[in-house]
């Protein structure tokens, strides 16, 4: 068994591409995690009801929107990448572009649907999250300047998620390496007056973004042409001039993984809800400990896209018993990875509230840590639901059944636990945390018996 587990061959193929990806993803992260930390030190007359800074709230409920454009774009660029890959190991080059153009039009379409209309609506975004006259006008601010750079983050994430496909994920790493420490000296210098830049606070972390997201752009596409990227053309027509049926065909495969992310972030939207009728404190609360779960999560995102893109190289060049091989493999490594994990997150949780996030107060340490050791016992349902939906399904194009069973599991079982829970019966907030993650540990349920049955395979490039 362990021989089998730990074959060389499969773990090289995918520790290849897990470690750049997943060190990609953490640098990704840290552009939207840099800048809670860094606010939480901004001292503010107004405060929240438990005294803390109210800086943190509205960058906490800013970001929520960032989080659900991005979610869009994982929706359009992973469902294209289902097509990159599987033409990459084809060896169509041709059409490898062609599905590369498909979803960086894609992405560029929804950054400009998505950043219009937070802009104009900055203010009841931020509202439908708290009554806080404060808390909204910050967080307005900071929205209205961070939509700016939606623009240049659907290039970068579309072009990134292609290059992946390919497996070329130099690039992208060193980008973002250039990008994080970019925002983080400007986050310095604009937050706090440093250097002779002006003091902003909230706004100057803002900018901060913006201008790391330019600049990670303009270096993103001068790469691609200087590492002479299979990606690189000087004919737009190699990435926008498409075959008859084309645009359909991928269209098809696509339309249900951009509906699953989307139904699967206006979830997320009904729960910050609930815990926003339980109070502000609440709601941050849940929003920081949601923030440090996903930097335990950040590492698993790295292992998934590697899977999407190691199983799609794998159908795309016919080879299915070994993608049935290599998915049970993944699923019992990342299984133990998660909990090893969940048990460090467990151990660390008391030194975030306290020395990251610089949380003064002792109720909101107390309630911040609770809600992190919450996040750490639910990890290993959802690392394995992530592999299996967006690393396992959705490579072997069954992104309908992996729709249905993200969408129904949240829909069907989590938010009604959580109005109940939270709204009807205002339990505390990680009581509430707890009950709807009963709806991970179904979905992992129908997901392992899809990945065992084998159903989830298919040539989407055949189709």
């Amino acid at each position: 068994m362990f021989t089998w587990l730990m074959d060389r061959t499969f773990l090289k193929k995918i520790g290849v591409l897990a470690v750049p990806i997943a060190v990609q993803e953490i640098l990704t992260t840290l552009l939207q995690f840099i800048d809670n930390i860094m606010v939480s030190y901004i001292s503010t007359p107004e405060k929240t009801q438990t005294g803390e800074n109210i800086a943190i709230a509205a960058v906490s409920f800013a970001g929520n929107n960032f989080f659900l454009f991005i979610l869009l774009l994982v929706g359009i660029s992973s469902g294209c990448a289902i097509f990159t890959a599987q033409y990459w190991g084809d060896k169509d080059h041709t059409n490898v572009r062609h599905a590369a153009g498909a979803s960086l039009i894609g992405a560029v379409i929804a950054a400009i649907l998505f950043a219009v209309p937070s802009f104009i609506f900055a203010d009841k975004f931020i509202g439908f999250f708290t009554a806080d006259a404060a808390v909204i006008s910050m967080g307005a601010s900071y929205l209205r300047i961070i939509t700016i750079s939606y623009l240049f983050t659907g290039i970068t994430f579309s072009l990134g998620s292609s290059l992946r496909s390919i497996t070329d994920v130099k690039i992208p790493i060193l980008v973002s390496i250039v990008a994080v420490t970019i925002n983080t000296i400007l986050n310095y210098c604009l937050i706090f007056g440093k250097f002779g830049f002006p003091q902003l606070g909230v706004d100057g972390a803002a900018i901060a973004t913006v201008i790391a997201k330019i600049i990670e752009t303009v270096l993103l596409v001068f790469l691609m042409y200087v590492k002479k990227s299979p990606l690189a053309t000087l004919k737009f027509s190699d990435y926008f001039t498409f075959p008859a049926g084309f645009i359909a065909r991928i269209t098809k495969t696509t339309l249900p993984v951009v509906g699953n992310e989307m139904g699967w972030a206006l979830g997320i939207f009904a729960y910050n809800k609930v815990f926003a009728t339980l109070g502000t404190d609440a709601a941050t609360a849940f929003s920081i400990a949601e923030r440090v779960a996903f930097m335990f999560m950040v590492g698993f995102i790295g292992t998934s896209s590697a899977t999407a893109t190691l199983m799609g190289n794998t159908i795309g060049a016919n080879q299915i018993s070994e993608a049935k091989e290599n998915s049970k493999r993944i699923l019992i490594l990342v299984g133990i990875m998660a909990i090893t994990a969940g048990t460090i997150s467990v151990i660390t949780a008391p030194i975030w509230p306290t020395y990251v996030f610089n949380v003064s107060t002792p109720k909101m340490q107390e309630l911040i840590t609770i809600l992190i050791i919450c996040t750490a016992i639910t990890l290993p349902f959802k690392v394995i639901n992530m592999h299996g939906v967006n690393g396992l399904m959705r490579s072997g194009g069954d992104t309908h059944f992996s729709m249905f069973t993200d969408i129904g599991c949240l829909w069907g079982i989590g938010i009604p636990i959580a109005i109940v829970s939270g709204v009807v019966l205002k339990l505390p907030v990680y009581a509430v945390y707890l009950l709807i993650s009963i709806e991970e540990i179904v979905k992992s349920v129908i997901i392992l018996n899809r990945i065992r049955s084998g159903k989830w395979i298919r040539r989407v490039i055949e189709d």
